[in-house]
């Protein structure tokens, strides 16, 4: 199985729309038996994420090498 990662490292902010494009990234990827990962979060994106309970649908890891090293 492989995974695309997406560094999030300058983002601040996840809009709706942002967490949207990611959710249908992770759907186009699982279709083909892929994996996203996102990594580089600042502490308000994961916070984001885990409110909209996006956290159980899309790994997140400390760094890209973290995410790498998790396929």
């Amino acid at each position: 199985m492989s995974a695309d990662t997406v560094v999030l490292n300058r983002r601040h902010f996840l809009s709706s729309s942002v967490m949207g494009e990611l959710v249908r990234l992770h759907k186009r990827l699982a279709v083909q038996g892929g994996l996203l990962h996102l990594c580089g979060l600042h502490p308000e994106c994961r916070e984001a994420l885990r409110i909209t309970r996006l956290d159980l649908v899309l790994p997140t890891f400390e760094s890209r090498d973290e995410a790498l090293r998790s396929t």
